[in-house]
């Protein structure tokens, strides 16, 4: 009766968002009156490869929310998008122009992109370009630019798909720079960061990491901006650490409870956390294992 009770509950919900004159709450666009949504990125853990079922049973949590990451020229995700929503949950996506900003245009792709995401007749968080404060990415060279096209995204977003709502996502660090590439506030409907507790940075163990606190490191994103909803598009902490050749289990689940712990204390305007769950060594891309179902 319990489980029942929650699907109704839930399916009267969603439906209530998606037929609603306006998704706007008191505080922003899709954002929960009180409370924080949780999400994932589960496509490519090697435990559940994308399963949400197998996800949730493991987890024994029902997630609000899940993420993945598409490439600008790449098709909007039609079945990522339907295989979440048969499942009560509402997608992140992380449109990422790879190749640069210059090809970004306000053209039929990008009007077809965003027709698409209307026909889904699901909320949708977008965050475009994330992490444009470092230089690790092929869209942080130049601020004046990064805005320009963060706003003609939104533009059509708003024209073409008022279910969409623009995320600007800086990563936690560096810090100095991230104001110079804010679009400003009428262009974004949520502010959000990217915070990873890493045991050692770039996997050298001459730069440890593992003392930093995530809070205070989304805090200051959090009070540059007391009007806006907050949102974690990724955070993780390290399982096992390649660099020092250490297991770090011990040292997640501190980070894990300090984070999500902190959220319910000192952040009340976050209003939705993804857990970034991937092994990044067996998938040679990184030096750190965040899948906590390997453990």
């Amino acid at each position: 009766m319990k489980k029942l009770l929650s699907s109704v509950v839930w399916g009267f919900a969603f439906l209530l968002l998606l037929t609603a004159n306006t998704w706007a709450t008191s505080l922003g666009k899709f954002a929960p009156d009180h409370g924080c949504y949780i999400g994932a990125f589960i496509e490519l853990d090697y435990n559940v490869q994308g399963d949400i079922g197998s996800y949730e049973a493991l987890t024994k949590k029902k997630h609000a929310s899940y993420f993945t990451y598409v490439g600008y020229g790449r098709p909007f995700p039609k079945a990522w998008v339907e295989k979440l929503k048969s499942h009560g949950a509402v997608p992140q996506i992380a449109f990422e122009p790879n190749n640069g900003l210059d090809e970004v245009k306000d053209d039929d792709y990008l009007r077809d992109w965003a027709r698409d995401a209307a026909r889904a007749r699901v909320p949708i968080f977008l965050r475009w370009a994330s992490e444009m404060n470092g230089p690790w990415t092929a869209w942080s060279k130049d601020p004046a630019k990064y805005i320009e096209k963060f706003r003609l995204m939104t533009k059509i977003m708003r024209e073409e798909a008022p279910n969409v709502a623009m995320v600007w996502c800086p990563f936690a660090e560096p810090q100095g720079n991230i104001m110079s590439y804010y679009p400003g506030d009428e262009w974004v409907d949520w502010v959000a960061v990217n915070i990873y507790s890493v045991y050692i940075n770039d996997g050298d163990v001459n730069r440890p990491a593992f003392e930093k606190d995530p809070a205070e490191q989304l805090r200051y994103v959090y009070d540059l901006f007391p009007n806006k909803p907050m949102m974690i598009c990724e955070y993780a902490a390290t399982i096992e650490s390649k660099g020092a050749g250490l297991s770090t289990v011990e040292f997640a689940v501190n980070k894990m409870t300090r984070m999500y712990d902190a959220l319910k204390t000192d952040f009340p305007r976050v209003g939705a956390i993804y857990w970034f769950s991937w092994d990044t060594i067996r998938g040679k891309k990184a030096n750190n294992n965040y899948s906590f179902l390997a453990d």
